[in-house]
């Protein structure tokens, strides 16, 4: 009997990531939001984080192949990826100026982690909407 692998595309691939690391932000949020936030479940949240990458590599290398990366990914992802570098250049250059003018102290470790976590989500947010299929396409097939 063949171990059939289902194929696992790119934009799937995205679109998980997208999930994995919007999750610790919205959580950050709602607790500030809420006002409970104490900073104590960040490691927790990193933690969690790395288990569920443990388990979905564990996971898609069992049971799924990765497509072939061809031009039109490299392409997309190449546009997603410089879009989310400017973006975060813009963030980091907006934080500096307020930490040195307007909020001392608003650089600091969760600055740095919700900008990191949001470009990752930024990237793939950016890469599953530039993959998206074209209504012409569609019509086509």
């Amino acid at each position: 009997m063949k171990d059939k692998k289902h194929l696992f595309t790119y934009r799937q691939l995205h679109g998980l990531i997208y999930s994995q690391a919007i999750v610790p932000i919205v959580i950050y949020v709602m607790e500030h939001i809420k006002g409970k936030y104490d900073g104590a479940h960040r490691g927790t949240l990193i933690v969690t984080e790395a288990v569920m990458v443990l388990i979905f590599w564990l996971v898609n290398h069992r049971f799924y192949k990765m497509e072939k990366k061809d031009e039109m990914v490299q392409y997309h992802l190449a546009k997603a990826n410089r879009i989310t570098l400017y973006t975060l250049f813009a963030v980091i250059f907006i934080g500096v100026l307020l930490n040195d003018y307007f909020i001392h102290g608003l650089i600091c470790a969760d600055f740095c982690w919700l900008a990191v976590m949001g470009a990752i989500a930024l990237r793939s947010l950016l890469y599953t909407f530039f993959d998206a299929p074209v209504k012409a396409d569609e019509a086509e097939e």
